[in-house]
């Protein structure tokens, strides 16, 4: 049985091994330590992360430079998110919020594969371990980064929250400037000002203060806020989600019928009141039954009261108020089965003047836009604005035709249409890779004069190449049969049936690759044996032999006879048809008179061996 000095020796000596061990200990890199391994975030609409979820402990630090307000020694991990939308909030939640992490630090970057850094905007803390960034001017379609740190090397887990949007118009703090909504999108409005010119528009509601502790709260009902409105477009249900971005912040609502119109708050009706004091989110859902919920947070109070039923053509309106005053705002996401009144936003592309729904382009290939089909009810369009992807020229514009637009960089861009009202609601119409623009599209074609050749002709052939970007440059093959190897129309001379290529590159580095094959014949001539011959040496009709035939026969033997009967001349193996070989007229170096000569052939002619016997007439 071991005693307690025993128990205590057994200690000591552990600890003394674990000092020793500890040391060596080494932590595994999490897994977003680095750009090139940013974890990937789908979902980028509203979207948090668990409480806590990341973090940078035994994260490294990155040799990238920040814009000047951040660490230089932070431990980062990184995020990748691809745009959907032209605005972003981005909040790190640290230490307080269910993290551990203190004094956090955003960047937003724009980054060609982890190779070229372009910081786009930098938030430290700015609410008490919470970092807060609100962006606009992104790109649908391109690729950002996200890099979290703690200040000065500090350590610790987060909560991670980014919602990519399309702003509305920006609300005002009264109902007569309120940003009318055209539809359901979320979107996070980053700060609230004021009450606006009238502080009191929550009146005789649930956020009316005047009485209450003696009027210690003052006899306004608004501190900070602000308004939207929307008309009805069907009979459906509305509910909608108020959360803040500071998470103690305290956020109170009223929701109006407004009978007068939009823009205006004379006998507006009270449907739903919320003033309770409880943190987090609030809103509007299908589950409460209650259609108000008072000052406080008492027992069975939630934050949320009962979804209204909308009727189509009936305006709205929703003034929002932080009664905590921290000058933050909130992200606001609705749901239900109503929808809003807003505009068609559509437009058409042609490249070539050919309509198109999605299509593919070279660099430097010009489309066009037309806006002009898009509509509004209610009123009419005051702003076209467009985003045509990332390396577009230009890469925005305004006006419902935009001109010609033109791509530097290959890759698949999103085209972006916002339109904006006469009534100041805005909508934007989204299409997702919609054009795909390629590096090389250089085209090539090849041609000859003649494409069948009797053996010995020659063509000659020309290249056209379309769409090239400055100069071209040209590689034929095989050199052996062409006249040049690097120019644009070299002429050919086939020996055989020959398949010709042509490989065009230009100033761009784009190839492009063409071929034509020639056919050769070879022409077979009828046999034929001169009946006389002239040997006098004037360069016409000098020798006897036999004419005719294909470019592979030949005279296998031939013996000329005297009428005597001798032998004058014999040969063998001769080609077919050349007249500078055969008889010349001579015995034994001696020219013969002229006469009749008798002789006899054998040929090889289209793989046959034919005997021929005649006469033949010197004549000098």
């Amino acid at each position: 049985m071991y005693t307690y000095h025993t128990y205590k020796t057994i200690i000591l000596k552990l600890l003394f091994v674990l000092s020793i061990l500890l040391p060596t200990l080494s932590y595994a890199q999490i897994e977003n330590d680095e750009c090139g391994t940013a974890e990937v975030l789908p979902d980028i609409s509203s979207f948090c992360s668990l409480e806590g979820a990341f973090t940078n402990e035994n994260a490294t630090t990155s040799p990238l430079s920040t814009g000047g307000s951040l660490s230089e020694n932070g431990k980062d991990v990184w995020f990748q998110f691809t745009a959907v939308a032209s605005q972003v909030t981005i909040t790190v939640k640290g230490r307080g919020n269910g993290g551990t992490l203190r004094d956090p630090e955003i960047q937003l970057i724009a980054s060609n594969q982890c190779e070229e850094f372009l910081i786009i905007d930098e938030e430290t803390d700015n609410i008490g371990d919470i970092a807060e960034m609100n962006k606009g001017g992104l790109i649908p379609g391109a690729t950002y980064l996200i890099r979290v740190q703690g200040q000065n090397g500090g350590e610790g887990s987060f909560q991670l929250c980014i919602n990519n949007f399309f702003p509305p118009q920006d609300p005002g703090s009264d109902v007569n400037v309120a940003s009318m909504l055209c539809n359901k999108s979320s979107f996070t409005i980053p700060q609230l000002g004021g009450a606006g010119v009238d502080e009191d528009e929550a009146n005789d509601t649930c956020l009316d203060t005047d009485g209450i502790f003696g009027g210690l709260f003052g006899t306004n009902s608004e501190q900070s806020s602000t308004w939207f409105t929307w008309v009805a477009a069907n009979d459906g249900t509305l509910e909608f989600t108020l959360t803040p971005l500071n998470p103690s912040d305290d956020l109170d609502f009223v929701l109006f019928e407004l009978p007068s119109g939009i823009n205006n708050g004379a006998n507006r009706i009270v449907l739903r009141c919320m003033a309770a004091a409880c943190e987090g989110p609030t809103g509007l859902n299908g589950t409460s039954q209650d259609l108000q919920e008072d000052a406080d947070c008492d027992p069975g109070e939630d934050n949320f009261v009962k979804a209204i039923e909308m009727q189509a053509g009936k305006a709205y309106g929703l003034l929002i108020n932080n009664w905590s005053e921290s000058g933050n705002g909130f992200s606001l996401d609705f749901g239900g089965t109503g929808d809003f009144q807003g505009p068609d936003a559509t437009f058409s592309a042609a490249k070539g003047g050919d309509v198109f729904e999605q299509t593919q382009i070279c660099i430097g290939e010009a489309v066009t836009f037309d806006a002009s089909a898009s509509s509004f009810d209610l009123g009419s369009i005051s702003e076209y604005e467009w985003i045509f992807g990332v390396g577009a020229e230009p890469e925005t514009a305004t006006g419902a035709n935009p001109g010609e637009i033109r791509y530097s960089e290959p890759g698949v861009k999103t085209i972006v249409l916002t339109i904006t009202t006469s009534l100041g609601c805005k909508v934007s119409e989204v299409r997702e890779a919609m054009i795909t623009v390629d590096t090389c599209c250089l085209a090539l074609e090849v041609e000859a004069d003649a494409t069948l050749l009797t053996l010995g002709e020659s063509t000659s052939l020309t290249t056209t190449a379309t769409d090239a970007i400055g100069s071209v440059q040209y590689q034929w093959s095989p050199v052996d049969i062409l006249s040049c190897m690097d120019c644009s129309s070299p002429i050919a001379t086939p020996l055989e049936t020959t398949t010709i290529s042509v490989t065009v590159t230009d100033d761009n580095g784009c190839e492009a690759i063409d071929e034509i094959t020639i056919e050769t014949e070879i022409e077979i001539k009828e046999i034929t044996i001169p009946t006389a011959f002239t040997p006098d040496f004037d360069g016409t009709n000098d020798r006897f032999t036999i004419l005719g035939g294909g470019p592979n026969d030949r005279i296998i033997s031939m013996e000329i006879y005297s009428r005597w009967g001798e032998l004058v001349y014999e040969a063998a193996n001769l080609p077919l048809g050349d007249s500078d070989r055969g008889w010349d007229g001579r015995y034994k170096g001696e020219r013969q008179n002229p006469d009749v000569y008798i002789y006899h052939a054998v040929v090889l002619t289209e793989g046959e061996e034919k005997a021929f016997t005649g006469d033949i007439m010197l004549i000098r």
